[in-house]
């Protein structure tokens, strides 16, 4: 199934669709191996990251509530001083409660340039 995946994505790129997770908070980081090192994080933050890509939908950036109030706290401290952050407008289309495994209930959103839901392609699987 993986081999089929992939020899359809060599012949035609453009198939290739992503779903992003956010979520803020602690971590816990390291370097692990004794041979070969991989620098890994652990912790809660990673893993609701995680089931914010788990349970996106395919081309679009999923975030919890608290990304949202963080990220708007921040805009707000930091005012014009980013020059990314004033230049671009970003909005969060609310997708709703949704059980989040491991974690209950979790009121979501999605990451959109555009203000509106036709800005999230494939919104309508959510319904």
């Amino acid at each position: 199934r993986y081999n089929d995946r992939m020899s359809s994505f060599s012949h035609n790129p453009s198939t290739l669709e992503l779903r992003i997770g956010i979520h803020t908070g602690s971590v816990v980081a390291g370097v692990i191996g004794k041979k070969k090192f991989a620098y890994d994080l652990w912790g809660d933050t990673v893993n609701t990251a995680s089931r914010m890509e788990s349970q996106g939908v395919s081309g679009n950036i999923h975030v919890s509530e608290e990304f949202r109030t963080r990220f708007l706290e921040e805009r707000l401290t930091i005012g014009n001083r980013i020059a990314y952050l004033s230049a671009t407008t970003l909005y969060f289309i609310e997708r709703g409660n949704i059980t989040v495994k491991g974690k209950g209930t979790m009121r979501t959103y999605f990451l959109s340039s555009a203000p509106s839901h036709s800005a999230v392609p494939n919104l309508t699987l959510l319904r």
